[in-house]
Parts: structure tokens; sequence; C-alpha cells
């Protein structure tokens, strides 16, 4: 998994890609605890609660403790095992869904050993839909991808946006400028450029004032 800006732009445009893609759906164990390398994860709910609590630990000492999910069902609440970095160690996956009309689902990868680290947090990024593992460069090791929400209404500018999110600002914009043909040109790029100012993934891609 490369933390670089390119990749993880990529990371999130689940696009039509000639790239090998893997459902995660057989790797979420169906009951509520696991163990793998020395670390105990649970899943847990007190009564009444409207999520779930997801306990990570080492020889009994707490290591994360978080919320996840938006009902009781526990398919709104998984835990797995996939291999994102290669070798033969593989990492924690949580997914959590929040129901409605307006999706989202909830990730945290976690590699569990030797040190415990919190890869990616879903949270962190104006993302949803589900996650996707994708071997990108085809190099036989997982990236995964998922939907930036930012924009998730607007079907008609995918074309500037996968620019804009793959690093390429200045062809989006060209493109914009010399395909976009409506009166309100002034107005909707207005708009885009507002919303790239609260997009955390557009902000960590360029650095804006820093």
């Amino acid at each position: 998994m490369r933390l670089s800006k390119i990749s993880l732009a990529t990371f999130f445009l689940l696009a039509q890609l000639s790239v090998s893609a893997q459902s995660l759906e057989s790797i979420f164990t169906k009951g509520d605890r696991l163990i793998y390398q020395g670390r105990e994860v649970t899943r847990s709910a007190k009564p009444g609660a409207d999520s779930w609590t997801i306990t990570i630990k080492k020889k009994g000492k707490v290591l994360e403790r978080f919320e996840t999910g938006d009902t009781m069902s526990k398919d709104w609440a998984k835990l797995g095992l996939f291999n994102f970095l290669g070798g033969r160690r593989k990492q924690l996956i949580v997914e959590g869904y929040s129901g409605g009309a307006h999706c989202c689902w909830q990730y945290r990868i976690v590699d569990l050993s030797p040190i415990y680290r919190v890869l990616y947090n879903s949270d962190d990024w104006n993302v949803g839909n589900r996650l996707t593992p994708v071997d990108l460069d085809k190099d036989g090791v997982f990236e995964f991808a998922q939907s930036v929400m930012t924009f998730d209404a607007a079907r008609s500018l995918e074309v500037l946006l996968r620019y804009l999110y793959a690093g390429q600002e200045r062809k989006a914009w060209d493109f914009f400028d010399e395909n976009y043909k409506l009166n309100d040109k002034r107005e909707i790029k207005r708009d885009i450029e507002k919303k790239l100012q609260d997009c955390a993934l557009y902000q960590y891609l360029y650095r804006r004032g820093r």
C-alpha cells in the first residue's frame, strides 16, 4: 500500500478501470471475535445501543476502541483479514454501514503487528460506498478503491473530477474550459472550487497554502 499523492487519489477513484478487483464478502467472519498475530478483535454492543463497539486488544491491553455501524444488524459491522501489504501477514479490516437512503460504508484498515498501525480510516476522508481491493499496477499487491463523495451528484463532471483527483489540475480545468458550454459556467466553476476547499483528499493532493 503506497501512500503517494497519486496512488492515494487512485484509491478513491472507483472508475471503469481494467484492473483486477476483488470482493471483501468472503473474508468477513460470522462471529463476534477473531484472533490474529496475538491480537484479539471483538464486536460488541450495549443493550439499546445503535452502533457496534470494536475493541482491539493485545494481552488484555486495549490498543483501540471505536464505534461503527448504525443498527444492531451484524451485517452492518463486519470483521475480516485481508492481505493489503503483500507478504504473508494480513491486515484487519472493519466494515461499518450507516444505512438510510444515502449509504454510507465506513472502513478501518489496521496492521496489527509487529507495530499496531491504522493504515486507513475512511472517517478522515469524505468517502462512501463499498471499499474494493484492486491491483491497480498489476504487481500482485492489492491497493483499494473507495468513492469520493464530495461531488456525489455531479455525473456530468466526471472527466474534470478524474483529472483533479489524479493530480492533473491543469488538464482538469483546461478540459472544463474547452468543453463546458452552458451559460452558468462561472457559477459552476465557483461552486466546484468551493467544494474542493472542504475536500480532505483534494487538500492533501495539492497542499493549499503550505
